[in-house]
């Protein structure tokens, strides 16, 4: 007997993952597109296909293009942080610097060899 070929992508021990591929895009769709493409990718498109089917159940309207603006818009806050933390430290080392340069000693041109 052939193995499912939805075993080694959607495991026994989770039910719910089968279910609701299977209600969204029914079994033998799935099955066809998992045999039409090289086994090496056929894991990435199985966890693509579960993705996309539990974004739908959690958001009905935006499903995983909500789930995907979420995560984006939550990385732009995380990135707008990191900014903002570089620019005060760009502020301080500037200052420093300024600091520094002024603490110099200025030498007189006559002492310069040229």
């Amino acid at each position: 007997m052939a193995e499912c070929i939805f075993a080694p992508y959607i495991p026994a021990d989770q039910p719910l993952r089968f279910v609701y591929v299977h209600k969204m895009y029914g079994a033998s769709t799935v099955t066809k597109i998992l045999h039409d493409m090289q086994e090496s990718s056929r894991a990435d498109a199985a966890a693509s296909l579960v993705f996309a089917v539990e974004a739908r159940v959690k958001d009905s309207t935006y499903g995983c293009c909500g789930a995907v603006v979420w995560r984006m818009n939550q990385r732009i806050e995380e990135l707008r942080k990191q900014i903002a933390d570089l620019d005060k430290q760009v502020y301080w080392l500037e200052l420093k610097m300024r600091e520094t340069l002024t603490q110099w000693p200025v030498v007189p041109q006559s002492l310069i060899c040229s």
